[in-house]
C-alpha cells in the first residue's frame, strides 16, 4: 500500500486485536498500523470480522431485491 500524500510504500508497524475493546469488538476484530518513511503520515486500517461482513452482504442483497 502506498502513502496517500507522497506515494511512498508504507511500512507495517504492527497489528492489534480488538477482542477486548468494548467500543470496537462488535464491528472490528483487528487494527493494522502503517507509517510512511518519507513524509511521516500514519494509517490505521480496521478489519471487520467475517460474521460482520456476511451480515452486511445479506442486508445488501435484501435491499437490492
Amino acid at each position: 500500500m502506498n502513502c496517500y500524500y507522497c506515494g511512498t510504500e508504507l511500512i507495517h508497524k504492527g497489528d492489534n486485536r480488538l477482542d477486548n475493546d468494548d467500543e470496537y469488538r462488535d464491528i472490528y476484530d483487528m487494527v493494522t498500523y502503517l507509517k510512511c518513511p518519507r513524509c511521516g503520515a500514519t494509517v490505521e486500517t480496521y478489519r471487520r470480522p467475517i460474521h460482520v461482513i456476511s451480515k452486511l452482504h445479506t442486508v445488501r442483497e435484501k435491499d437490492a431485491s
